[in-house]
């Protein structure tokens, strides 16, 4: 079963050059008892995520521009995303807290050490 926080690193995944991605890839989770910290690494083209601009949701489906709903996703389900270049590697961390809902209880109370 895929719970949230798979989710959120397939999506940001998803946002990443795949064909570099799947050459050197690796990803971080460390949780503590405010929130759970997920950082992707990967050695593709630098690409910051939180420079895209949100797409237009208010139009049909079929008159939306392709692109952009994975990072607009990934905005959705975060409290705070960063990306920072460290030499040949673009580094995104996704920041999200427990109390916000995006989490499952069951997996909060795992990490929190309840």
């Amino acid at each position: 079963m895929v719970d949230n926080e798979d989710l959120i690193v397939f999506s940001a995944i998803a946002v990443i050059d795949l064909p570099t991605f799947w050459q050197d890839f690796d990803h971080e989770a460390s949780p503590d008892d405010q929130r759970l910290v997920i950082k992707i690494l990967d050695n593709g083209t630098p690409f910051d995520v939180c420079t895209v601009p949100h797409p237009d949701i208010s139009c049909g489906i079929r008159d939306r521009k392709i692109g952009g709903l994975g990072i607009y996703l990934i905005h959705k389900m975060v409290d705070e995303l960063c990306y920072r270049r460290e030499g040949d590697r673009n580094v995104l961390t996704m920041f999200i807290r427990w109390s916000n809902g995006n989490l499952p209880r069951s997996r909060q109370d795992a990490h929190a050490g309840a």
